[in-house]
């Protein structure tokens, strides 16, 4: 039999009536205090679930979305898969054919940037999407050798006009919408590989909270490309820092470089210093523009 002690149960005892005291505190608040507290919660933390505001409240998983029903209403909040973010830091999404017009010029600067972090005969796995496709265009205008794993079959046909590249389709269940392969499948043959870099390209970033997309079935593989090779290299023209979308790819780490356009903000890259991430960002004259970090060995 387990003996406790009298300080031991003073202790639980302690610890078991603050947390009834919390919820009962919850429990009796005024809907209307709960849903304010919530927007103060989303403002100053920019992001939160909804079993978070279940357990903080103590109330259940319908009460909460009704709350974030109503202020999404009141325009207060944007509800996201599984929780909330502050209303001005979702970005818009849109159809892939409508991204590829949106921010070109800056795609094109940021898919530089990505260039200036490889070199030939580079392993490399490649993301889909409007910034993965003219990433793949000045691979095959830069280079002669690359090995390239995809998903995207934007990205391969583009590519396979390159005799000399060695070429790895990941196939999959087919989401034509986005032209890739995701799945079971898709994320079977990903574990199966391994490239010394991997270029995710997200609709939104965030220092504190990492990278982030809107499209669920594509999350699982660019998860695994996070996983699957030495050293990551974020894609995202500037309109997508400082954002928010509803499903998280990854955390940012020192291990991560981003690679965006010449109007990253110098608050964007402050940030980013302060948790050890680098910048990469490629000027109108073509010459590099780095943001040294405590992780040297990239690039």
């Amino acid at each position: 039999m387990i003996g406790f002690s009298a300080k031991m149960l003073d202790k639980f005892s302690a610890s078991l009536y603050n947390d009834v005291a919390i919820c009962w505190r919850w429990l009796y608040l005024f809907a209307d205090e709960r849903r304010a507290d919530i927007v103060m919660l989303i403002n100053s933390r920019k992001t939160v679930t909804v079993s978070e505001l279940t357990e903080r409240y103590c109330v259940s998983i319908e009460t909460i979305r009704k709350d974030l029903e109503r202020l999404e209403r009141d325009n207060l909040i944007r509800r996201v898969h599984g929780g909330a973010v502050s209303p001005g830091r979702m970005q818009q999404f849109e159809k892939l054919s409508e991204r590829a017009k949106q921010h070109l010029p800056e795609k094109v600067e940021t898919a530089r940037a990505v260039i200036s972090l490889l070199k030939e005969g580079d392993h490399v796995m490649l993301d889909s999407g409007s910034t993965a496709k003219e990433i793949a265009q000045l691979m095959a205008e830069t280079f002669r050798h690359l090995t390239v794993i995809t998903y995207s079959m934007e990205v391969m046909q583009i590519l396979s006009r390159k005799e000399d590249f060695r070429l790895i389709q990941i196939g999959g269940e087919y989401l034509g919408s986005e032209q890739i392969f995701c799945g079971y499948m898709a994320q079977e043959m990903l574990r199966g590989l391994h490239a010394g870099k991997a270029i995710v390209c997200p609709s939104a970033v965030s220092v504190a909270d990492g990278i982030y997309d809107y499209i669920p079935e594509i999350i699982p593989n660019q998860k695994l490309l996070t996983e699957c090779a030495d050293e990551v290299i974020v894609a995202a023209d500037a309109a997508k820092l400082g954002q928010a979308a509803p499903y998280r790819i990854a955390e940012l780490t020192p291990a991560m470089v981003i690679a965006t356009d010449s109007g990253v903000s110098s608050g964007f890259v402050r940030d980013c210093r302060a948790k050890g991430v680098r910048v990469c960002s490629v000027n109108n004259q073509g010459g590099k523009e780095y943001e040294k970090q405590s992780n040297p060995d990239i690039g």
